[in-house]
C-alpha cells in the first residue's frame, strides 16, 4: 500500500432497492483512502475538564542507571524505600552481635546512605547495608516526575437537586473490632521456625480463636485495660503524649500487630535493680491497646540464669533471635492474672556467665487464642 493511505473496511453507498437487486452479495472490500495533506483536526475535549495535556503512560524503569552519580546527589535521594526481600539488621549488644531481627519483603526503610555498591537503609533503631537491587530505589529514582503529581480534574458543579437532600448518616465505627495488618493470612515464607516456636510457647495457654470481637476489657497491667486508646494508656502508665513515634509493623511472622517504643525513666517492675528502660505499647490498627512489653537492657540481678530449655527468639516485639551458639534464650509463660498472661524471656551468655537482657511481655488471652490462629493458618495446619 503506497505511504500516506489507509484501509478503510465495510464502506456501503447509500443506493436503492432496485440497485440492490442487481447487485450480487460479495464479501467487504477494502478500499483505498487517500488522507488530505493537512493533519485531520483533534477532537474537541469537552469543556470543564480542567486537563488539555493527556496523561503519559508509566515509563518503565531506566535499565541501567549510573549510581556512582547517584551517590554523588544527596538531593535525588528519597526519603523512604521498600525492600523486595527480607532483610536481617544485626543486634549488637556491648558492641557485639547477639541478635537479628528480620524485616519482611514490602516493608518500608528509611534511606540513610546511597553508595554504588549499596544502600544503608534504618528500620527502627536498627540499621545495614543491603544491595541495591533488593529496594525499589531504581524505580523511584527513574520514575517521571509526572507519576508523583498526579493530575486532578477541576471540579465540575454539581446539578441542584430538586429537593434539598439529607445529609447522610455517618457510619458508626466498631470498637470492639480488633483490626490487624492486612496481610496477616499471607504464607509465612522462610519464617516457618519462629511460627513453630511461637505455636509451643502458646500451646498449653491460648486456645485458637479467628473472632476479631473484643468483647471484654481486662487490665493488662498498671491500670491499662484491653482496647484503651493510645492516649488514655499512655498517661495510665506516666508516659509524654506529646511526642508519640511512629506506629511500626511487628516483624514476627505470628503477631500482625503494631507498637510503639517508649523509654523509660524508671523501673515500673521487677527487681529494684533490674532497671527496665524501654516499654513497647502493642496496638491494633486502630492503635488500641492490646499488649505492653517491658525490656531491662542491662539487667543486674541474677534471677536469670542458664536456661533449661533453649529457644532462637527473646523479643517477640522486635522479632530478635539470638545468633551465637554462646548465647541462650529462655522463656516463662505464667498468668500475670485470669485473664491475660505474662510472657517472660531472657538472653543468657554462658561465656560470661551473665544475663544480657530480660523481657517481661503482658499478653491478654484474648490476643493470645488470636495470635494462635494467625500462627495455625501461616503454618498451614488450617484455613
Amino acid at each position: 500500500m503506497p505511504p500516506g493511505e489507509t484501509t478503510v473496511e465495510s464502506v456501503t453507498p447509500a443506493v436503492d432497492s432496485a440497485t440492490l437487486a442487481e447487485v450480487p452479495s460479495a464479501a467487504p472490500q477494502q478500499i483505498a483512502v487517500t488522507a488530505p495533506d493537512s493533519p485531520p483536526p483533534k477532537p474537541e475535549v469537552p469543556a470543564g475538564t480542567g486537563n488539555d495535556t493527556p496523561r503519559q503512560p508509566a515509563t518503565p524503569p531506566a535499565p541501567g542507571l549510573d549510581w556512582a552519580e547517584i551517590a554523588s546527589r544527596p538531593g535525588r535521594w528519597p526519603a523512604q524505600t521498600r525492600m523486595k526481600a527480607p532483610v536481617d539488621f544485626p543486634i549488637s549488644v556491648d558492641g557485639k552481635r547477639s541478635g537479628s531481627t528480620r524485616v519482611p519483603a514490602g516493608t518500608s526503610v528509611k534511606v540513610v546512605k546511597i553508595a554504588e555498591d549499596g544502600v544503608d537503609v534504618a528500620y527502627a533503631e536498627y540499621s545495614a547495608k543491603v544491595a541495591l537491587d533488593q529496594t525499589t530505589l531504581a524505580e523511584q529514582i527513574s520514575a517521571p516526575p509526572s507519576e508523583s503529581q498526579p493530575v486532578v480534574p477541576a471540579a465540575q458543579p454539581s446539578p441542584k437537586p430538586a429537593q434539598p437532600a439529607q445529609a447522610a448518616a455517618p457510619v458508626k465505627k466498631d470498637e470492639s473490632l480488633l483490626i490487624p495488618q492486612q496481610n496477616w493470612r499471607k504464607p509465612p515464607g522462610d519464617d516457618r521456625a519462629s511460627l513453630i516456636e511461637l505455636l509451643k510457647v502458646l500451646e498449653h495457654d491460648a486456645q485458637a480463636d479467628s473472632s476479631l470481637q473484643v468483647t471484654e476489657h481486662p487490665e493488662i497491667t498498671k491500670g491499662v485495660k484491653l482496647m484503651m486508646p493510645l492516649r488514655e494508656a499512655l498517661v495510665q502508665l506516666g508516659l509524654s503524649k506529646d511526642l508519640i513515634p511512629s506506629k511500626i509493623p511487628m516483624a514476627h511472622p505470628g503477631i500482625p500487630l503494631f507498637y510503639r517504643s517508649f523509654p523509660s525513666k524508671y523501673s515500673l517492675i521487677g527487681d529494684p535493680e533490674d532497671y527496665f528502660n524501654l516499654i513497647y505499647i502493642i496496638t491494633d490498627a486502630d492503635d488500641r491497646v492490646v499488649g505492653i512489653q517491658f525490656v531491662c537492657e542491662n539487667p543486674r540481678s541474677s534471677t536469670m540464669t542458664l536456661p533449661k530449655v533453649d529457644f532462637l527468639t527473646y523479643n517477640y516485639v522486635l522479632n530478635r533471635r539470638k545468633a551465637a551458639t554462646t548465647l541462650k534464650v529462655g522463656c516463662v509463660v505464667s498468668d500475670s492474672s485470669e485473664d491475660v498472661l505474662l510472657l517472660e524471656s531472657w538472653l543468657f551468655d554462658v561465656r560470661r556467665d551473665k544475663c544480657l537482657e530480660v523481657v517481661r511481655l503482658y499478653l491478654p488471652k484474648r490476643i493470645a487464642d488470636f495470635i494462635r490462629h494467625v500462627t495455625e493458618v501461616r503454618l498451614g495446619l488450617v484455613e
